[in-house]
């Protein structure tokens, strides 16, 4: 498991070894409840936002990795209903519920496996909760609720983070 936020800030660079940017933000297809892309900002006397699939990423523990430049893509790709943590309502602090209706927390991070897909989550109950007791991690089945902005825990485990 990976975590999301992990992922931010991580340098990107292709196969040939040059710089092609620096992870600045997310994309998850709530519909599917996968990462499907990172947003990349091009350093430089230029500085620009482009996006990378999820699929065109070679990930490894300092940096990740694509073939080519033409793995970078136009920000016009973004699918409308994806959720971002460049644009509101964001990423972060969607609500989350467990299957039984019950308000669990609000969401801090989300962890994924290799192919993206979303596997579980970090739950934050505050920021001085968060600081006394730590953050909850559930694994487990997760959905996105039927009003579309939250997400619904199915046979979810817990665990501190």
């Amino acid at each position: 498991m990976r975590s999301v936020k992990g992922l931010l800030g991580k340098e990107v660079r292709s196969l040939s070894g040059s710089h092609a940017g620096i992870v600045s933000g997310l994309l998850v297809d709530p519909s599917q409840i996968r990462l499907v892309a990172v947003l990349v900002t091009r350093t430089g006397l230029f500085r620009s936002q482009q996006m990378i699939y999820w699929q065109d990423l070679i990930p490894s523990d300092t940096h990740l990795t694509i073939e080519s430049q033409a793995a970078l893509r136009p920000l016009n790709e973004i699918a409308p209903d994806w959720w971002g943590t460049h644009r509101r309502p964001g990423l972060w602090g969607r609500p989350i519920y467990d299957d039984t209706g019950r308000f669990v927390g609000r969401l801090s991070d989300l962890l994924i496996d290799r192919l993206g897909r979303v596997v579980g989550c970090r739950v934050s109950d505050g920021a001085l909760k968060d600081l006394l007791t730590g953050q909850t991690e559930l694994v487990g089945t997760i959905g996105v609720k039927g009003d579309g902005e939250g997400l619904e825990l199915v046979g979810a485990g817990r665990g501190q983070a």
